[in-house]
């Protein structure tokens, strides 16, 4: 954050400082969503003055991330709602695939698992479009965790088995432990023995990271 804000007092008006002030965002996204906020409207104004789309994107989607921190899910959807259009139209479609990923956790959480589904399987085209195949990993085992809560166990297994082979080959630690994690709780009924075999993997992983 110090480094961040050093850069950002000897940025002039372009399209550094606003990639600066979207770092700033996220980064305070995590721990003071009040300067979280701040930084993401400073953005959106520069990033609309130099007309550039994809910062301006990326800033709309920190609001977003913000309000949802701050309890506001409807709000936050409706940007996602419009960022969406917006991004489709500019051809942004690592933007596009972000934002039906966005979408779909607000759905979730707000319990319309559906259509959060519908949009997560969006996300997953929109991903493979872009070869972004880290986000496809970790994707595949919020897909899988959604079909959990829909009682549709063989598709969800389906999915986090995907998660894993993914996550696997491009070594990306953290989604491999988040996945070992979700089939230890996916088999818990069924088999303690391989619960715990996929719990200790990650557990092990974790301590790593």
């Amino acid at each position: 954050i110090d480094s961040l804000k050093k850069i950002l007092l000897k940025s002039k008006d372009d399209t550094t400082k606003v990639k600066v002030l979207n770092d700033l965002s996220y980064q305070c996204n995590f721990f003071d969503q009040q300067q979280a906020l701040i930084h993401s409207e400073k953005a959106i104004a520069l990033a609309e003055k130099l007309n550039y789309a994809l910062g301006r994107s990326m800033a709309y989607s920190n609001k977003a991330n913000t309000l949802r921190k701050f309890g506001q899910p409807k709000e936050a959807l409706e940007i996602y709602h419009r960022l969406l259009k917006e991004d489709n139209q500019l051809g942004l479609y690592g933007r596009v695939a972000l934002d039906h990923n966005n979408i779909g956790v607000v759905l979730f959480d707000l319990g319309m698992s559906d259509k959060a589904l519908i949009h997560y399987l969006e996300a997953v085209k929109y991903f493979e479009r872009v070869s972004d195949k880290k986000r496809m990993a970790f994707l595949y085992s919020n897909i899988g965790n959604l079909l959990i809560t829909r009682n549709n166990k063989p598709e969800a297994l389906k999915y986090y088995k995907k998660s894993l082979e993914l996550s696997t080959l491009l070594n990306d630690r953290y989604v491999i432990a988040e996945t070992e994690m979700n089939l230890g709780i996916y088999y818990m009924r069924d088999s303690m023995n391989t619960a715990l075999k996929h719990f200790l993997k990650a557990d092990s992983i974790f301590s790593d990271l």
